[in-house]
């Protein structure tokens, strides 16, 4: 059990040290990703580096998660940058009463503790997705009053037919645009009378093609 413990440090540092090898140039920071790999992140010194952490508090933080919490917290200590806990609390349905501040208190503890979260605070709050409602929806308004989106009021019933329908012609599952053409005024009423829907982006007919 030792010797497997050992060989799980040992492999963690290396891969560590893989993920955090760097290069300047040009007053620029490229940051090699993984080892062998073609992609790496182009990162302009000039900006500052802001890196999130968004579990959902469900329940108690597995190890999976802590990794991606460490991960970002180093890449922010390594720019300079800020390391945000934002809470992704929006599924009311499976929330675990206290999981959210024992999350907190697991990563103060382990020493990567967020520069912003909901306890600390910041210039950029709040930081539970629920509190952040209202934002997104000023932003979906002005998205559908420019015509960039749409409500559908498709029920997941049609939707699945849909899909089935795809995979039975073998084409790709798309939605076919039913309620891109509804009016302003039956798009607004159907949803004024509580009728449930989804918002959807307007794309064009020629980027479909393509």
């Amino acid at each position: 059990m030792k010797k497997k413990s050992v060989t799980c440090c040992v492999l963690f540092c290396f891969r560590m040290r893989l993920l955090w090898q760097r290069r300047r140039t040009d007053g620029h920071v490229l940051v090699l990703l993984s080892r062998g790999s073609h992609q790496a992140a182009i990162l302009d010194a000039r900006v500052p580096v802001r890196v999130r952490f968004a579990p959902s508090p469900t329940g108690e933080l597995h190890l999976g998660g802590f990794r991606t919490a460490l991960y970002n917290f180093l890449f922010a200590r390594r720019h300079g940058g800020t390391f945000v806990l934002r809470v992704e609390d929006t599924d009311r349905t499976r929330l675990v009463p206290g999981a959210e501040q024992r999350l907190e208190q697991i990563l103060a503890w382990t020493g990567v503790a967020p520069d912003e979260s909901p306890s600390v605070g910041g210039d950029y709050g709040p930081y539970r997705q629920s509190e952040r409602l209202q934002l997104y929806a000023d932003v979906a308004d002005r998205l559908m009053s420019s015509g960039h989106a749409y409500r559908c009021f498709c029920s997941e019933r049609r939707l699945e037919l849909l899909k089935k329908e795809a995979a039975r012609t073998r084409q790709i599952n798309r939605y076919d645009g039913k309620c891109r053409g509804l009016s302003w005024d039956e798009s607004a009423a159907r949803a004024a009378a509580g009728e449930p829907f989804t918002l959807r982006f307007a794309f064009s007919s020629q980027r479909w093609a393509q």
